[in-house]
């Protein structure tokens, strides 16, 4: 709960910024305490004289704290095992978990131990020349889901606008974060600049500072295809998946994105301006393969799909029936929901709660696909896969 104070108290005055971001005012035996909040807040006092002196304070956002949780009944799930042979296996080895709501959870660090997973580093890019498809909520979802069936994430937020930054409640102007710009300059490393997140979850932040990337990029001739991954290939050593998020547009900082990648996602919404944006990220992104004889292997997603409207339906037919297209779209489309805006908002994650929603479903199943982890007995039928296994991919 935030609460803003406007205080009149005598000279003299003691003020001091504490470390647990709160305030404290000390006039001899007076002392007040409030909670921060994230703007130039104004506090006046009065001297002796009765003139009024003018304090600007600087506040700062009170924490929000992201506590994503794998439940019991998921992993069992996953690994077709009951749940009681997973809280077994949890109390054995004395791994970490709580419950709530009568639901068992756990996070990253007991994830690891129960499904021991083996993955191959990968990286990947979320671009599309469109903007408003969801790519920083689809970003951040993944990153978050991956974290919890163990695997060590890595998200690099391009976009100078900084939404991926701030989802996780991350203020970068106000702590002068190290940003990319930074790194290709050569004024910082860029693991100097990643910030711990939660359990298995960084983030490498961005700030409007990253708005003279592209100019600088060209300015300096510097090689697109090799001056992002010169610094993310390193890292597949300590993350098991980096997911870079990139503005919506076009350029050299989006094309060296690709092609320091092993795979770009590309999501669309319901909208015909949204297939004119792939249409036009496709092209550049063959142009970029052609002129650096470099394979990029692209993916679609559907997302904000609505089951009730026609435009939802065509697109997807359109998509599925699409010559190159189809061969290349996830067997999993993400449904609308207003839980992504909404722990957006709030920077928390759709699995911070322990309820069943069709966006964790969803994101789940995208994340498995991403992952490539195979649910240890397939389901006979599954209502959201259009194309039979073997067809699947943009290889």
């Amino acid at each position: 709960m935030l609460l803003l104070c406007f205080v009149f108290i005598y000279d003299p005055l003691y003020l001091s910024v504490l470390p647990k971001k709160s305030i404290k005012l000390t006039n001899n035996c007076l002392q007040n305490e409030f909670i921060c909040i994230d703007l130039i807040g104004l506090i006046y006092s009065t001297n002796n004289y009765g003139y009024y002196n003018l304090l600007k304070i600087s506040f700062q956002k009170e924490e929000v704290n992201m506590n994503p949780k794998m439940t019991v009944p998921e992993a069992a799930e996953l690994l077709n095992i009951t749940g009681q042979a997973i809280l077994k296996k949890i109390k054995q080895k004395s791994l970490e978990h709580k419950k709530s709501q009568n639901r068992v959870f756990f996070g990253h660090t007991t994830a690891k131990e129960v499904f021991k997973f083996q993955f191959s580093p990968k990286i990947i890019a979320i671009q599309v020349v469109k903007g408003g498809t969801g790519k920083t909520a689809l970003t951040q979802s993944i990153a978050v889901r991956a974290s919890l069936y163990g695997a060590k994430v890595l998200c690099v937020d391009l976009d100078q606008q900084g939404n991926l930054t701030q989802s996780f409640g991350i203020d970068a102007d106000a702590h002068n974060s190290i940003v990319m710009l930074n790194v290709v300059k050569g004024e910082a490393e860029l693991t100097k600049g990643i910030i711990p997140i939660n359990e298995g979850l960084h983030l490498f932040p961005s700030r409007i500072n990253n708005a003279s990337l592209e100019d600088y990029l060209m300015t300096e001739s510097l090689p697109i295809d090799r001056v992002y991954k010169e610094y993310l290939d390193p890292l597949k050593s300590s993350y098991d998946l980096i997911i870079i998020d990139c503005p919506p547009a076009l350029g050299r900082s989006v094309a060296a994105s690709a092609l320091s990648s092993d795979f770009v996602i590309s999501p669309i919404i319901p909208e015909q301006s949204s297939l004119t944006g792939l249409d036009i990220t496709f092209n550049a992104l063959k142009v970029a393969s052609k002129k650096y004889k470099r394979k990029i292997n692209v993916k679609i997603v559907l997302n904000k799909f609505d089951v009730r409207t026609s435009l939802s339906h065509k697109i997807l037919t359109y998509l599925i029936e699409h010559q190159e297209y189809r061969n290349c779209l996830f067997r999993t489309y993400i449904r609308q929901n207003q839980e992504f805006p909404n722990t957006f908002y709030k920077h928390t994650s759709i699995f911070d709660s322990v309820k069943p929603s069709t966006a964790k479903e969803d994101i789940d199943l995208l994340t498995r696909e991403i992952l490539e982890i195979i649910p240890a007995k397939e389901k006979e039928k599954d209502e959201k896969s259009f194309f039979p296994l073997e067809s699947y991919g943009g290889n």
